[in-house]
Order: C-alpha cells, then structure tokens, then sequence
C-alpha cells in the first residue's frame, strides 16, 4: 500500500478530494431531486440520470486507468465526464430556472444554489487538477 502513495504529486490527492465531492455531490442531487418532478414538462423528473451516472463513471474509469500506463490521462478523463454532467444538470434545471427567472414563481431554494455551487466547484476543481503534476518529479531528471 506504501508503494501505491509513495511517488504521487499533489494532484494525484486533490484528485481523491474531487472523487470524493464528486460522490456526496451525486448522492445530494439524487436525494434533492430524485422524486421532484415538473407538473408544466408532462411530470418529466427533474433530476438528469445521465449526469448522475457521469459523476460516478469517471471515479471508476480513473480508478482503472491510474493502475495502467494510462493514469497520466486521467485529470482528462475528470474534466469530461464532469463537464458532461454539469451540463447534463444545467439541460434538466433549465425550465426550473427559466420560469424562476421569469417570475412566475419565485421561490428558489436553497438546494438548488447548493448543488449548482457543487457542479461549479468540481468542475473548477477538475480544470485545476489538469495542471497539477501527478507525480513527483523523479531526482535522476534533475
């Protein structure tokens, strides 16, 4: 287990942080909006089930590529599937927001700035994490 920890830079860490937001923010936005449906869309949830999956399928495809001699691609691979499912949320939300913003009804809520300000993070997390080494650099570079 030692030897799994012992050579990995800081992005290799900030991006266990980001698997890790990236599962309570998933679990979050299914509890929030699991059951919620939208009376004016014909009863459509308003939870994207795609952009739900998303969240999770990056974790195991990082998982697997980090023990193949593909792991140096993997902060690629958490860009897209976290975009994806940003804009799989932004795709589901939009008619929530729109009739807000119009004023039909005004009663945002607080769960709907929590998530959103989830999505935005992990999304601002993941472009970071690009361009953070994953490994120390070895001294016979130097």
């Amino acid at each position: 287990m030692k030897k799994l920890f012992q050579n990995k830079g800081i992005g290799f860490y900030l991006e266990a942080v980001l698997a890790l937001l990236s599962i309570v923010t998933a679990i979050i936005y299914a509890v929030s909006y699991g059951n919620f449906v939208n009376q004016a869309t014909n009863n459509k949830p308003c939870i994207s089930w795609v952009g739900f999956v998303f969240l999770f399928a990056w974790i195991v495809l990082a998982v697997v590529l980090k023990f193949t001699k593909f792991g140096k691609y993997t902060p690629y691979l958490d860009i897209v599937f976290i975009e994806l499912a940003l804009f799989f949320y932004v795709y589901r939300i939009y008619y929530y927001v729109s009739v807000m913003a119009a004023g039909i009804d005004a009663s945002f809520n607080f769960t709907f700035f929590f998530i959103t300000i989830l999505f935005v993070i992990l999304a601002a997390i993941a472009i970071a994490n690009c361009f953070l080494p994953q490994e120390k650099a070895s001294k016979e570079n130097d």
